[in-house]
Protein backbone atom coordinates (compact mmCIF):
# COMPACT_ATOMS: atom_id res chain seq x y z
CA UNK A 1 0.00 0.00 0.00
CA UNK A 2 1.19 3.51 -0.74
CA UNK A 3 1.17 6.29 1.79
CA UNK A 4 -2.26 7.56 2.78
CA UNK A 5 -1.20 11.12 3.67
CA UNK A 6 1.64 13.58 3.34
CA UNK A 7 3.02 15.97 5.92
CA UNK A 8 4.89 19.09 4.91
CA UNK A 9 6.68 20.22 8.03
CA UNK A 10 9.30 22.98 8.13
CA UNK A 11 12.35 22.51 10.34
CA UNK A 12 11.10 24.90 13.05
CA UNK A 13 7.34 25.03 12.52
CA UNK A 14 5.01 27.53 14.11
CA UNK A 15 2.03 26.11 16.03
CA UNK A 16 -0.11 26.34 12.90
CA UNK A 17 -1.40 23.19 11.21
CA UNK A 18 -3.38 23.14 7.99
CA UNK A 19 -5.41 19.95 7.58
CA UNK A 20 -6.59 18.99 4.08
CA UNK A 21 -8.77 15.87 4.48
CA UNK A 22 -10.83 16.23 1.28
CA UNK A 23 -8.39 16.77 -1.57
CA UNK A 24 -7.01 13.23 -2.00
CA UNK A 25 -7.08 11.72 -5.47
CA UNK A 26 -5.52 8.28 -4.99
CA UNK A 27 -8.43 5.87 -5.38
CA UNK A 28 -7.90 2.56 -3.51
CA UNK A 29 -8.06 -0.64 -5.57
CA UNK A 30 -10.91 -2.01 -3.44
CA UNK A 31 -13.16 1.02 -3.92
CA UNK A 32 -15.33 -0.75 -6.54
CA UNK A 33 -17.58 2.22 -7.27
CA UNK A 34 -20.13 2.09 -10.08
CA UNK A 35 -20.96 5.76 -10.49
CA UNK A 36 -19.26 7.76 -13.23
CA UNK A 37 -15.71 8.69 -12.21
CA UNK A 38 -16.37 12.32 -13.19
CA UNK A 39 -19.14 12.45 -10.57
CA UNK A 40 -16.91 10.80 -7.98
CA UNK A 41 -14.20 13.38 -8.64
CA UNK A 42 -16.68 16.15 -7.88
CA UNK A 43 -16.72 15.04 -4.21
CA UNK A 44 -13.14 16.28 -3.76
CA UNK A 45 -12.15 19.77 -2.67
CA UNK A 46 -10.24 20.75 -5.78
CA UNK A 47 -7.34 23.20 -5.80
CA UNK A 48 -6.71 22.94 -2.06
CA UNK A 49 -3.18 21.77 -2.83
CA UNK A 50 -2.60 24.98 -4.77
CA UNK A 51 -4.04 27.07 -1.95
CA UNK A 52 -1.72 25.42 0.59
CA UNK A 53 1.42 25.08 -1.53
CA UNK A 54 3.23 28.04 0.07
CA UNK A 55 2.19 27.34 3.66
CA UNK A 56 5.45 25.56 4.62
CA UNK A 57 7.43 28.61 3.42
CA UNK A 58 5.70 30.51 6.23
CA UNK A 59 6.70 27.82 8.77
CA UNK A 60 3.29 26.21 9.09
CA UNK A 61 2.54 22.50 8.75
CA UNK A 62 0.32 20.91 6.10
CA UNK A 63 -1.28 17.48 6.53
CA UNK A 64 -2.98 16.18 3.35
CA UNK A 65 -5.03 13.05 2.85
CA UNK A 66 -4.08 11.27 -0.38
CA UNK A 67 -7.24 9.13 -0.50
CA UNK A 68 -10.61 10.60 -1.55
CA UNK A 69 -13.29 11.50 0.95
CA UNK A 70 -15.73 9.57 -1.19
CA UNK A 71 -13.90 6.43 0.01
CA UNK A 72 -13.80 7.42 3.71
CA UNK A 73 -14.30 10.90 5.11
CA UNK A 74 -11.86 11.56 7.94
CA UNK A 75 -13.76 14.76 8.70
CA UNK A 76 -16.70 12.73 10.02
CA UNK A 77 -17.09 11.00 13.37
CA UNK A 78 -15.81 7.44 13.39
CA UNK A 79 -19.28 6.13 14.29
CA UNK A 80 -21.24 8.19 11.73
CA UNK A 81 -22.06 5.03 9.79
CA UNK A 82 -25.06 4.84 7.50
CA UNK A 83 -27.23 1.79 8.36
CA UNK A 84 -28.57 1.78 4.79
CA UNK A 85 -25.05 1.03 3.55
CA UNK A 86 -24.67 -2.12 5.68
CA UNK A 87 -25.33 -5.72 4.62
CA UNK A 88 -26.24 -6.56 8.24
CA UNK A 89 -26.76 -4.63 11.49
CA UNK A 90 -23.53 -3.27 13.02
CA UNK A 91 -22.38 -5.76 15.63
CA UNK A 92 -19.25 -4.21 17.14
CA UNK A 93 -20.14 -1.35 19.45
CA UNK A 94 -22.68 1.30 18.64
CA UNK A 95 -22.98 3.41 15.53
CA UNK A 96 -24.35 6.93 15.67
CA UNK A 97 -25.56 7.96 12.24
CA UNK A 98 -26.08 11.68 11.81
CA UNK A 99 -28.11 13.66 9.30
CA UNK A 100 -25.06 13.41 7.02
CA UNK A 101 -25.41 9.62 6.96
CA UNK A 102 -29.14 9.96 6.32
CA UNK A 103 -28.21 12.12 3.32
CA UNK A 104 -25.79 9.41 2.13
CA UNK A 105 -22.61 11.32 3.01
CA UNK A 106 -21.51 9.92 6.37
CA UNK A 107 -18.16 8.37 7.24
CA UNK A 108 -18.53 6.10 4.20
CA UNK A 109 -20.49 7.71 1.40
CA UNK A 110 -23.46 5.90 -0.02
CA UNK A 111 -24.32 8.59 -2.58
CA UNK A 112 -22.07 10.62 -4.83
CA UNK A 113 -24.89 13.18 -5.07
CA UNK A 114 -28.62 12.98 -4.31
CA UNK A 115 -30.10 10.03 -6.20
CA UNK A 116 -26.77 8.71 -7.54
CA UNK A 117 -25.34 5.76 -5.57
CA UNK A 118 -21.61 5.09 -5.39
CA UNK A 119 -22.06 1.30 -5.10
CA UNK A 120 -24.37 -1.28 -6.61
CA UNK A 121 -24.38 -3.19 -3.33
CA UNK A 122 -24.19 -2.72 0.41
CA UNK A 123 -20.87 -2.96 2.28
CA UNK A 124 -19.91 -5.43 4.99
CA UNK A 125 -18.92 -4.34 8.45
CA UNK A 126 -15.51 -5.86 7.77
CA UNK A 127 -15.02 -3.62 4.71
CA UNK A 128 -15.87 -0.52 6.72
CA UNK A 129 -13.69 -1.56 9.66
CA UNK A 130 -10.77 -2.10 7.25
CA UNK A 131 -11.18 1.43 5.89
CA UNK A 132 -11.31 2.81 9.43
CA UNK A 133 -8.22 0.85 10.49
CA UNK A 134 -6.22 1.57 7.32
CA UNK A 135 -7.16 5.19 6.59
CA UNK A 136 -9.19 6.92 9.31
CA UNK A 137 -7.18 5.92 12.38
CA UNK A 138 -3.68 6.53 10.93
CA UNK A 139 -4.74 9.93 9.59
CA UNK A 140 -6.17 10.96 12.97
CA UNK A 141 -3.12 9.59 14.79
CA UNK A 142 -0.87 11.78 12.64
CA UNK A 143 -3.07 14.84 13.18
CA UNK A 144 -3.08 14.20 16.94
CA UNK A 145 0.70 13.81 16.92
CA UNK A 146 1.14 17.14 15.12
CA UNK A 147 -1.24 18.91 17.50
CA UNK A 148 0.50 17.41 20.54
CA UNK A 149 3.91 18.50 19.25
CA UNK A 150 2.64 22.03 18.69
CA UNK A 151 1.13 22.10 22.16
CA UNK A 152 4.34 20.74 23.73
CA UNK A 153 6.52 23.28 21.92
CA UNK A 154 4.29 26.33 22.34
CA UNK A 155 1.89 25.58 25.19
Amino acid sequence: MTSIYTVEKPENPLPVIFDSPHSGQTYPDDFNYICPFSELENCADHMVDELLQNVPAYNAIVLKALFPRSYIDVNRDIDDIDPQLLTAPWSNGKIKPTQRSAAGIGLIRRLVKPGLPIYDRQLTQSEIETRIRTYYLPYHQELTKLLNEAHYNYG
